[in-house]
């Protein structure tokens, strides 16, 4: 039986072993990694050209990969291709066949078909890449042009309302056909080509004016034989669809009168992304309309005081509505203005002159307005509304300004909101507004 300091240095010896084999893989990594970079691993980029890819038997066709070229690895291996075999009648089944090297050839087609040629590179690593034409062998030469099976042309005809965005042209001609030319109104606007040949041809004309357009399509068969201009129909391209409703805004001239008197309120303010078309006015808020237009008008006569609301109501060209109201306060003449406000004592308020104080009856602003004080005692104080315009209330309260009746009364001291000390004034004997002149 082994001792424990046997056990020990066997442990200390494994742990040796596992350290050398960890610096050996890592430095069999970084090897590796830089092998791989020094290896070319890139295979050549393979294309070329026939002439003609169609034509009556026999048919002599020309072939250039001269625009062929090779990948160079990061570090800079390759970049040369070595070898380039040409495979003129090619057949998966058998796989690539050598009827030429290098990178042009020429072929004689003794037979009549569809043929593919394909021409195979490699470079100096033997990273191998190719590509293929297709070669149609006619019996009689093709004198006839290609015309349009169906298509569609992306929208509905004549449907003006559709975005002009994304349009595409999507043509099925009766044979295989090389190129086809999309013409917009007459104008050249899209081409489609292929060497190979294609029986689906797709033609954009994105971003077209709005309005009425003709589509048309002229197409080119691999015998290079050329269509007439085909009409594919006539679209009309509308607005994108209007998802933006308009704002309904309300401006006065003035929003408090006394009766009697008439009110102008219009409604320039409001705005659309595409434009307002009509403009309704419920001036009595019934859900009657009673006037239209940007402006409208409204008198209010001595029975008319109180509180009234004036609606607007906006829409767009694609039906989308918005509205807005505006409270109007009417209310009867007045006695003439004092040559200062009502006053009274607020409970607690720490008021300095110039103060800004706000002056509410039944959670209506009325007022606002720099202030004179004057205390009263330890805890009230009295606070002076000074008269600034008989014919403007908003811009002061005067004695005998007619209120709603049984109306709470609120002063607000810079943002902060009090009840007045019952009795410290005569519109303020029970803490609500008594009845004036309405």
């Amino acid at each position: 039986m082994k001792s424990l300091k046997d056990i020990g240095q066997i442990i200390k010896h494994t742990g040796q072993i596992i350290k050398h084999s960890a610096k050996y893989l890592i430095l069999t990594a970084a090897f590796s990694a830089v092998v791989l970079a020094c290896q070319d691993i890139y295979p050549p980029v393979t294309k070329f050209d026939a002439d003609p890819t169609s034509g009556v038997v026999p048919l002599i066709v020309n072939f250039d990969g001269g625009n062929s070229y090779d990948v160079a690895s990061p570090t800079g291996m390759g970049g040369v291709i070595t070898d380039s075999r040409w495979d003129y009648t090619y057949n998966p089944g058998e796989g690539p066949q050598t009827d030429g090297t290098g990178l042009t050839g020429r072929h004689t087609y003794p037979d009549i078909g569809t043929f593919t040629a394909r021409l195979t590179n490699r470079d100096a690593a033997g990273n191998p890449s190719f590509a293929d034409v297709i070669i149609h062998v006619l019996a009689e030469p093709d004198e006839i042009p290609p015309y349009v099976l169906e298509s569609t042309i992306g929208l509905e005809p004549n449907d003006p309302d559709q975005h002009r965005n994304d349009l595409e042209a999507l043509v099925t001609p009766n044979e295989n056909v090389k190129e086809g030319k999309l013409y917009v109104d007459g104008v050249l606007r899209d081409t489609f080509t292929s060497n190979e040949g294609s029986t689906e041809v797709t033609l954009d004309y994105s971003n077209l004016g709005l309005g009425s357009h003709d589509i048309a399509v002229i197409l080119t068969d691999m015998s290079n034989n050329e269509s007439e201009l085909y009409s594919l129909g006539s679209i009309t391209i509308g607005e994108a669809p209007d998802l933006e409703a308009p704002v309904a805004r309300i401006t006065i001239d003035r929003n408090e009168l006394y009766l009697p008197g008439t009110v102008n309120p219009s409604a320039v303010t409001s705005t659309d992304n595409r434009g307002i078309v009509t403009y309704e006015w419920d001036l009595n808020n019934d859900g009657t309309t009673d006037a239209t237009g940007v402006t409208a008008s409204k008198a209010y006569t001595d029975s008319d005081a109180g509180y009234h609301t004036i609606k607007l109501t906006v829409t767009d060209a694609a039906g989308r509505t918005d509205s807005a109201t505006l409270e109007i306060i009417a209310a009867k003449d007045i006695p003439p203005p004092l040559p200062y406000t009502p006053y009274g004592a607020v409970q607690g308020a720490n008021v300095n002159e110039g103060d800004l104080v706000e002056y509410f009856v039944g959670g209506r602003r009325y007022a606002s307005s720099n202030v004179q004080t004057e205390t009263l005692d330890d805890v009230s104080q009295l606070v002076y509304f000074k008269h600034i315009s008989a014919d403007d209330p908003n811009t002061a309260i005067m004695e005998g300004v007619a209120h709603a009746g049984g109306q709470p009364v609120t002063i607000r001291i810079n943002g902060t909101d009090y009840s007045p000390v019952i009795g410290s004034s005569p519109l303020w004997s029970t803490g609500v507004t008594e009845r004036k002149d309405m």
